[in-house]
């Protein structure tokens, strides 16, 4: 599984910059004037991947793995740029 998250991130960031602009990528961020004409910036786009291990012997409910689906995220958005985490040990 890291594999297969490796790579779906690595594609994902090469469309990311593909449809960002060039100045946006080298700065790291979009730059934007909002509504009231206050120039705020955001982040690139990312990608978080929760990665949660559903055998009947670890989830007893669907609660459970929606549970821990959300703090896997949680985990992986409070990285930089883009993310994967698991709640098992992975090949």
């Amino acid at each position: 599984m890291a594999g297969i998250c490796d790579e779906i991130i690595s594609n994902f960031g090469i469309i990311a910059q593909a449809i960002c602009d060039a100045d946006d990528v080298k700065r790291g961020h979009f730059r934007i004037t909002d509504r009231h004409g206050i120039e705020r910036d955001f982040p690139l786009p990312s990608l978080s991947i929760a990665l949660v291990d559903s055998r009947p012997e670890r989830i007893q409910h669907i609660g459970q793995a929606a549970a821990i689906a959300r703090d896997l995220k949680k985990k992986a958005k409070d990285r930089a740029g883009s993310a994967w985490v698991a709640n098992y040990d992975y090949p």
